[in-house]
C-alpha cells in the first residue's frame, strides 16, 4: 500500500495549491508573512507554493534522518526497492550516526537537510523516520536557499514540524507521506 501511495505522489502532475484552512495557516514568527502581518495588522494573502517537478526513472532520492536514528534496522532492502523502481539514492552522512536517540547532532542533521536541498543532483528527499529531533533543528535551516531549490520532501509524524516550516518559510509543497522505514514493513508494499 505504501508503495502505491509514494509512487502516485511522486509521479503526480496535479497542481497543488493550499486551499481552505491551509491557505489561512498561521505564519511563523520572523517570516516575511509575520512581518507583513505586523505592518498591516491583518493576515497576509495566501502564500504562493512551489511544486517540484514529478520524479522520473534515473532521478535521485536523498535519504536522511532529520530526527531519530534508525537503530538496528537494516534499511538496505528498502533502498534496494527504490533502486528497483529506477531511482538512484544518496544517503545523508548523519543517517547512520548515533547521538543519543538522534541521528547525529542538531547541527549535523540540519546540515544534511540544507545540503540535500542545495544539491541539484537530488530531486526528492525521503525521511528515514520521524521523532522529536526534527523540531530541534528548525532554526538551523537556510530557508532562502531551500526556496531556490524546490524538491519533494516526504515524511510524517514529527516530520510535520519540517513540513510546516518549509511551507511557511520557503513556500514549498511537501508530502505528508510514508517514510523509508515504512517500506521495511511487509516487504516494501
Amino acid at each position: 500500500m505504501f508503495k502505491k501511495i509514494l509512487i502516485g505522489l511522486l509521479l503526480s502532475q496535479a497542481c497543488w495549491q493550499p486551499v481552505g484552512w491551509l491557505a489561512e495557516a498561521p505564519v511563523l514568527p520572523g517570516t516575511q508573512g509575520a512581518l507583513q502581518q505586523e505592518r498591516v495588522g491583518r493576515a497576509p494573502a495566501a502564500v504562493s507554493r512551489q511544486k517540484p517537478a514529478a520524479l522520473k526513472p534515473g532521478d535521485c532520492i536523498g535519504i536522511l534522518a532529520p530526527a531519530c536514528n534508525v537503530g538496528d534496522r537494516d534499511i538496505a532492502r528498502a533502498i534496494d526497492w527504490l533502486h528497483q523502481l529506477g531511482y538512484r539514492t544518496k544517503l545523508a552522512p548523519s543517517a547512520s550516526a548515533v547521538w543519543g536517540y538522534l541521528a547525529g547532532s542538531d547541527s549535523q542533521r540540519a546540515a544534511d537537510v540544507n545540503a540535500f536541498f542545495a544539491d541539484d543532483g537530488v530531486q526528492a528527499i525521503l525521511c528515514l523516520r520521524g521523532g522529536y529531533g526534527a523540531m530541534r533543528m528548525l532554526d538551523r535551516l537556510d530557508y532562502t536557499m531551500i526556496a531556490q531549490h524546490p524538491k519533494f520532501f516526504i515524511g510524517y509524524s514529527d516530520i510535520t514540524a519540517l513540513h510546516t516550516a518549509l511551507g511557511q518559510r520557503s513556500g514549498l509543497v511537501t508530502i505528508h507521506g510514508p517514510m523509508l522505514t515504512n517500506f521495511l514493513q511487509g516487504g516494501g508494499s
